[in-house]
């Protein structure tokens, strides 16, 4: 966008959750737009408020997957593995992941509809397939 026109205006949104929700519409709409919004990755004009708190100060509270990642779909990593990538966050750079971390990796795959593909390696994944991992990584 070019800055002088709004991309967004006036939304207003109530989620009951917690939840996972998706976002949908066609090209152009502005869901990437009002996402990176939500979670600041943007400047924007206004405000964003969840739970009646500055938007600015999610932190962790929302997890985005983009349409495209960075990731190497050849890497020799499995579904698991990759998933608990996402406990790094709390757990530090230097600690190693362990089984309370795997057991929450098997909750977070079951949240997505994934049970068992945990060991599945991350390239036999169709395209659906990988982003719901990023989502279950989230």
């Amino acid at each position: 966008y070019d800055g002088d026109s709004n991309a967004l205006d006036n939304i207003s949104l109530t989620i009951e959750g917690p939840a996972i929700v998706e976002i949908i519409g066609p090209n152009g709409a502005g869901k990437s737009t009002f996402m990176k919004s939500v979670l600041n990755l943007i400047d924007y004009r206004g405000q964003v408020r969840v739970d009646d708190k500055d938007g600015r100060k999610l932190g962790h509270t929302v997890a985005y997957v983009e349409q495209r990642s960075m990731i190497d779909y050849h890497f020799p990593i499995t579904v698991k593995e990759c998933v608990a990538l996402g406990t790094y966050r709390k757990l530090g750079l230097f600690r190693r992941v362990g089984k309370k971390e795997f057991d929450q990796v098997e909750r977070f795959l079951e949240q997505v509809g994934f049970a068992g593909f945990g060991n599945r390696p991350i390239k036999s994944l169709s395209g659906g397939q990988f982003q719901r991992m990023l989502v279950a990584r989230c």
